[in-house]
């Protein structure tokens, strides 16, 4: 996903959110799943091909190979948060 596509994401999902959050639960929930059912599943797959964490690792180090598994790992579990916390606010 390009960076440009990033930016109008989170401009997307942030009045969703706030909104959101000034009234119920399941409607934050139902204002942001949209986004998130359509987005996540794009980010996701970028991640996963993100060239930065899937370059050739002969000859980089362990320390290196270690801290891009973190960053994708880390990456993949923003995501699936975002997941989770909409099922919670579904479900309150």
């Amino acid at each position: 996903m390009e960076e440009k596509t990033m930016k109008l994401v989170i401009l997307l999902l942030v009045p969703a959110v706030l909104l959101g959050g000034c009234c119920s639960h399941e409607l934050c929930a139902r204002s942001v799943e949209p986004y998130a059912n359509a987005i996540l599943p794009e980010y996701e797959k970028y991640v996963a091909a993100d060239p930065k964490l899937n370059e050739n690792e002969a000859g980089i180090s362990e320390e290196l190979k270690a801290q891009r598994a973190r960053t994708k790992e880390a990456a993949l579990r923003s995501a699936q948060s975002l997941k989770d916390a909409i099922q919670r606010l579904k479900e309150q």
